[in-house]
């Protein structure tokens, strides 16, 4: 499932079709996705899409106590 673009501190969780599936926290994205060592998140997954990727390294640097995102994410399609 895609993640779509959203604000605050919650992201939306949409299927194909565009329909809300749920919702995941910032905090969830950096337990699943990421590293941290001494305020730094380093993000070495896969996700499913090029965008993906891209918005979940947007959205962690703005998560309190997080000084800085090394961006190592893969993903199966290019979407951008």
């Amino acid at each position: 499932m895609p993640i779509a673009t959203g604000s605050g501190t919650c992201l939306p969780v949409v299927n194909g079709r565009g329909r809300l599936t749920g919702v995941v926290s910032r905090h969830d994205l950096v337990k699943v996705f990421a590293r941290l060592d001494e305020d730094i998140v380093t993000l070495d997954e896969r996700t499913r899409t090029r965008s993906d990727a891209s918005l979940i390294a947007r959205s962690l640097i703005r998560v309190n106590g997080v000084v800085d995102v090394q961006d190592k994410l893969l993903w199966d399609e290019d979407d951008l």
